[in-house]
């Protein structure tokens, strides 16, 4: 028995042919899927957060109080006016008197105009020593006066009178004119009473009646008293 071999190496041709003159409807599809491997490096980071807590003291403020400046153009307020009543004991020594001699006493009532500044109008009584038969005088006058140390306890003072004194006899009041300027003391009790002392030169004319010259005498007061502020 005889074997035939047929090569297949023959077929090749055959088979390409065939699929080439092959219906549609009997072709074969074949799909291939294609795999493709690509490295990818993915680069991303990370933030962390850390929360620190610190304790910090708090600054002391110091309030520094500074003086209001103030504008050059701001007038300061005025000093107000302040009432006083000065009462006063009054020894005069003039050849005025017979006996020399004679006692006063007198009320002031006048303003204290600050600055050491003051003034007022002056009554005051004076009758002479020893001799009944000598008149008494009715005194009328301004006094002015300046302290040189108004807001101390203990200070200085000019003090000037100029007015009229009254003399009081039997033919009728008749005037003399009279100036007194001298210098004297004060001292603070507290804030609204204060002693004062002067020592004063006074100067007295008489004026010439008929056929009569002017009389001029001189003298030396020394007077006490109490100045109280009526604020």
């Amino acid at each position: 028995m005889t074997r035939r071999v047929i090569s297949t190496s023959g077929l090749a041709p055959l088979l390409a042919l065939f699929s080439l003159v092959a219906p549609a409807s009997a072709q074969t599809i074949v799909e291939s899927t294609t795999s493709t491997t690509a490295e990818v490096t993915v680069t991303g980071s990370v933030t962390t957060t850390h929360t620190e807590r610190v304790i910090v003291a708090e600054p002391t403020v110091v309030v520094v109080d500074q003086p209001a400046q103030q504008s050059a153009t701001v007038s300061e307020p005025s000093t107000p006016l302040v009432p006083l009543l000065v009462l006063r004991a009054e020894l005069t020594m003039s050849g005025a008197y017979e006996d020399i001699v004679a006692v006063s006493g007198t009320a002031l009532l006048g303003l204290d105009a600050g600055g050491g500044w003051g003034g007022g109008l002056v009554v005051g009584y004076t009758s002479p020593l020893a001799i009944a038969d000598t008149p008494s005088e009715l005194q009328l006058a301004l006094e002015v006066w300046r302290d040189f140390g108004p807001e101390d306890d203990f200070g200085f003072r000019l003090v000037g009178r100029t007015g009229t004194a009254l003399v009081l006899d039997d033919d009728g009041p008749s005037p003399i004119v009279l100036g007194q300027l001298g210098i004297g003391t004060r001292v603070s009790l507290d804030g609204r009473i204060a002693m004062l002392l002067d020592a004063r030169g006074e100067l007295r004319v008489r004026p010439p009646e008929l056929w009569q010259r002017a009389e001029v005498s001189g003298g030396f007061v020394l007077s006490m008293g109490l100045a109280i502020d009526l604020d």
